[in-house]
């Protein structure tokens, strides 16, 4: 079953205005008809063989890191990362610093109380101060343990393509739903019209609870594809056609919201972690 185009517009220009994720939930795996299209549409298909060897070799064959954060360093954070935050009556939460922390097992984004926001609870999110291009993207974290969270990591563009169309775009790399929903999409977003230009991507419902452990969440960039990765496996592709040409930055949050199903009224607990993030370059 796909997701009602008004909904994913709503939704979408809730990102334009807000710089938020995506909120609507998929139930099926479908890509959405193009809105105001001015480009040709994306073709999704299983990854081929080289795709899935590329994957490979560039965890076997010495990667060329161009970027790492461990979650080590209160430093290293402050210098890699700038600290997104919103108060949004349509969230369940609102996200703040007071949800983010370093600790042992890396970045901590918990659920808080907070009694400044309108929900009087708060999340987290962050976005790297620097944009790559082409490259393996990777987040290992532990999704949340419980319904109503989207789990996120996701680029987006910094400036317009090159076409002159005056778009941005959005990869989502996985949205994680509890307890075993990953969902990876392309936006082309247009700010100038207040809508997406295309959208598609991929529900890939998985074995076992994510929720139990860290996963390896991650995307193959190159000039013609985008391929969606699980835990160093490579599971679907969707061809760009050369039209996502510009550098993005990462992007890691938790959102409270119907989404992912009814969060509870009390979400404490309600907890993501990240180990580590990297791009390893081509």
């Amino acid at each position: 079953m796909c997701l009602d185009i008004k909904q994913s517009l709503f939704s979408r220009r809730s990102f334009l205005k807000t710089g938020t994720s995506s909120l609507a939930y998929l139930a099926g795996t479908c890509g959405l008809t193009a809105y105001g299209q001015t480009m040709t549409p994306m073709a999704k298909r299983a990854p081929t063989a080289a795709e899935r060897q590329t994957v490979h070799d560039l965890h076997a064959n010495g990667a060329k890191v161009l970027f790492q954060d461990d979650f080590r360093s209160q430093t290293a954070f402050e210098k890699n990362w700038t600290i997104f935050t919103d108060d949004r009556p349509d969230l369940k939460a609102c996200r703040t610093a007071k949800s983010l922390s370093i600790t042992s097992e890396g970045l901590a984004i918990d659920t808080v109380k907070a009694d400044h926001c309108i929900a009087k609870w708060s999340t987290g999110e962050i976005i790297s101060k620097q944009a790559f291009q082409y490259g393996l993207y990777e987040a290992y974290l532990n999704i949340a343990h419980g319904a109503g969270v989207d789990n996120a990591f996701w680029l987006t563009s910094q400036g317009d393509l090159k076409d002159g169309s005056g778009d941005s775009f959005e990869i989502d790399i996985a949205e994680v739903y509890y307890p075993a929903l990953v969902r990876s999409t392309l936006h082309r977003h247009n700010l100038h019209g207040g809508g997406d230009r295309y959208e598609t991507g991929y529900n890939d419902q998985t074995k076992g609870t994510l929720a139990a452990g860290f996963h390896d969440y991650g995307v193959l960039w190159t000039p013609t594809t985008l391929v969606f990765c699980l835990d160093g496996v490579a599971f679907q592709t969707i061809e760009t056609k050369g039209t996502i040409n510009v550098p993005a930055n990462l992007r890691l949050s938790m959102a409270l919201g119907p989404f992912g199903g009814k969060p509870p009224d009390n979400p404490t607990g309600l907890n993501m972690r990240v180990q580590h993030v990297r791009v390893i370059g081509l």
